[in-house]
């Protein structure tokens, strides 16, 4: 399934560039999304993080979190004068409030000792550098272009991939799985809805986003 995110929210963390939008960049379909292992720069609980148009998203071992954020005016400040690609109070004026808004999707029944492993590194390596103490400093954390669940279900993988505006994700079927262990709950919704082209439509309080139609696929010879 493949989610498309706007660029029209920047990112809620202050560890983390401005959001991407439409008005950055001409084309970023053939740039692949970075995924960061967690190596103690945050919580715990979350394996991975990729940000992709504006969404911070968090990958833990039950489940995936989608953390969206956006600015809303404050007192004195009109909408028009907000640019979401401006992250920075003290140089632009005041950019207003920042808001956020989390969902999850659960995968039910999911094996509790499944893996998260990243693939095909990106060449690249992220650094975060806080206080200043060396000790609590993280450098040369890789970047993938993509993770896998291990055996989410019995013969299931799980992978993640895409590009800074479009993540998918891909259940990977052994021979002889069954298809019909795949269970998603989804949490921090108001509404789960089928669209009359077969896509998904998850609806907010902020508004409804939209997963693409699955598509099914078989490789041959590996």
């Amino acid at each position: 399934a493949e989610t498309a995110y706007s660029g029209e929210a920047v990112p809620s963390r202050d560890d983390q560039p401005t959001g991407l939008s439409s008005d950055n960049f001409t084309d970023l379909s053939h740039t692949p999304l970075s995924f960061i292992r967690n190596r103690g720069q945050w919580d715990s609980r979350a394996s991975y993080r990729s940000d992709i148009g504006g969404a911070t998203i968090w990958y833990t071992s039950q489940a995936v979190y989608f953390e969206l954020a956006r600015r809303t005016p404050t007192e004195g400040t009109s909408s028009k004068q907000l640019d979401p690609r401006v992250n920075n109070r003290l140089a632009h004026g005041d950019q207003g409030r920042r808001e956020s808004l989390v969902y999850a999707m659960h995968l039910n029944n999911i094996n509790p000792n499944t893996v998260i492993d990243g693939e095909s590194s990106t060449g690249g390596t992220v650094n975060y550098i806080t206080g200043n103490d060396p000790a609590l400093w993280q450098t040369d954390i890789p970047a993938y272009s993509s993770i896998v669940y291990r055996d989410v279900y019995p013969g299931i993988n799980l992978r993640y991939k895409g590009n800074p505006v479009l993540l998918e994700y891909d259940f990977e079927l052994a021979p002889f799985a069954d298809p019909a262990k795949i269970s998603l709950r989804f949490e921090g919704v108001r509404d789960i809805s089928i669209g009359s082209k077969g896509e998904m439509l998850i609806t907010t309080d902020w508004g409804t986003l939209v997963e693409q139609p699955p598509k099914v696929f078989q490789q041959d010879n590996g």
